[in-house]
């Protein structure tokens, strides 16, 4: 492994620490294992996710050629399935080819209740860019991402009053947003798999502590409510 490879992993563990050293900044719940939220945003881990997508059986173009979102999923199977079934069919009208998707591997056994009550399954998918240019690649990904939540949430009826079971973290060819209903000492070792991977780098990381709004309605598992966002390296 080279001198950079290990200064890019670094940078990893190194803002996870310091999202643990301010975990004062954030809100936690009257449970001692339910925080009102936190994450990490990184650059995409090109060669983790170059292992892992051979693992779930596809292959990746190099770098910038492709993207990945990280998706909150409804627990029903029925919903699930019509939620990815509605976001392939929107990625598809726009250019795009799904390429796989990969079940995020986690570790509850340290949430809190109110957590495993409203934990999702999560899932990345893996799309390729349109035939355009860069520019029009990114603007293509920002109207992909603004048609497929508001046709996922139609048809999964979470606008009209149904359970608000999908939310999208992040879709970039960038970047990659880990989160959840967690606090900042519960971030690394509930998506330990991959953020404790030796392969799992970036040039860069950005902590967010998710807050409680005045209704008392958290982010974690939910909804983009308010974020204190911390440490850039």
């Amino acid at each position: 492994m080279s001198y950079d490879e290990v200064e890019q992993g670094q940078k990893v563990n190194d803002a996870i620490e310091m999202l643990e050293r301010m975990a004062h900044r954030g809100a936690c719940s009257c449970e001692k294992n339910t925080g009102d939220g936190a994450g990490i945003m990184v650059a995409l881990p090109h060669d983790f996710f170059k292992e892992v997508a051979k693992d779930a059986g596809f292959e990746l173009p190099p770098p910038g050629e492709y993207d990945v979102g990280m998706f909150f999923m409804p627990t029903d199977e029925k919903r699930h399935e019509k939620g990815k079934a509605e976001f392939k069919k929107v990625a598809e009208s726009l250019g795009h080819v799904i390429l796989g998707w990969r079940l995020v591997p986690i570790d509850n056994s340290d949430l809190g209740e109110s957590a495993l009550e409203t934990e999702p399954v999560i899932e990345q998918v893996f799309v390729t860019k349109s035939s355009r240019s860069e520019a029009e690649f990114e603007q293509q990904l920002y109207i992909l991402r603004r048609l497929s939540i508001i046709s996922v949430r139609a048809s999964l009826n979470i606008k009209c009053g149904g359970e608000r079971d999908f939310y999208m973290c992040s879709l970039s060819s960038r970047t990659i947003v880990y989160k959840g209903q967690l606090k900042p000492s519960q971030l690394k070792g509930y998506y330990y798999a991959d953020l404790g991977h030796e392969n799992f780098m970036s040039y860069m990381a950005l902590d967010c502590i998710y807050l409680r709004d005045g209704q008392g309605v958290t982010d974690g598992f939910d909804e983009n409510i308010g974020m204190v966002c911390l440490s850039p390296f």
